[in-house]
């Protein structure tokens, strides 16, 4: 079964997902993400495997009705005169409530939505990618950083800031400083002194989570 739709009408990408229902065909987009979803009555069927067959329906209200009924998805909608019925040939009788029950339960699959659900779920794992890429950059930067931390020109930057602050802390001006803070990261490993300040461990620990000062 060929697929009606070949490429993405936004991007021109092959790399679709195609699907169908019953009354319904569509795709979704591997590259952009679109999502296209159309009824086949866009081109002019009903369903893909339409076998209109002529049935004298019953209405609720008691009179008889002639119409072509889709043997596939139970459409209904094309109405014919009793004569050319007759002259066709009545395939069943039945009751319209009866083919609109079948037919809305064909259209309770919803193709938006299947393709939805799974936009969605790429959307998840690449989440889930970039989480990860992240949290190894992370984590890579954080044992650089504790390396730095040993080397002589941190000791020889962080003895400066002790004695350029008196080795007081310069959060309280009460306890003795301990500990150096970063008071930002953008230039990291080239930091100038005035990057830097002389805090006690209680007041460094309110500006900092632990697991992020530990060391310092």
């Amino acid at each position: 079964m060929d697929n009606l739709i070949k490429q993405c009408s936004q991007c021109e990408s092959k790399n679709i997902e195609y699907k169908e229902s019953i009354g319904q065909y569509g795709y979704f987009c591997n590259e952009c993400k679109k999502i296209e979803v159309f009824d086949f009555s866009k081109i002019g069927k009903c369903c893909r495997n339409s076998d209109p067959q002529v049935y004298e329906l019953e209405l609720s209200n008691g009179t008889i009705n002639y119409r072509f009924v889709c043997n596939n998805c139970h459409d209904n909608t094309k109405s014919i005169k009793k004569d050319l019925a007759l002259s066709i040939g009545i395939f069943a009788k039945a009751k319209l409530s009866n083919i609109n029950e079948l037919k809305y339960k064909n259209y309770q699959y919803n193709l938006y939505s299947e393709f939805h659900k799974l936009k969605q779920e790429l959307i998840n794992i690449e989440i889930e990618k970039r989480n990860e890429e992240f949290e190894k950059e992370r984590i890579k930067h954080t044992e650089k950083y504790h390396e730095y931390l040993k080397t002589e020109k941190w000791k020889r930057k962080r003895e400066k800031v002790l004695k350029r602050d008196n080795n007081l802390c310069q959060a309280c001006l009460v306890n003795k400083a301990t500990e150096i803070h970063h008071k930002t990261y953008e230039r990291i490993f080239d930091e100038p002194l005035f990057d830097l300040i002389s805090l006690c461990h209680p007041c460094h620990s309110k500006l900092h989570d632990k697991t992020l000062h530990n060391g310092l």
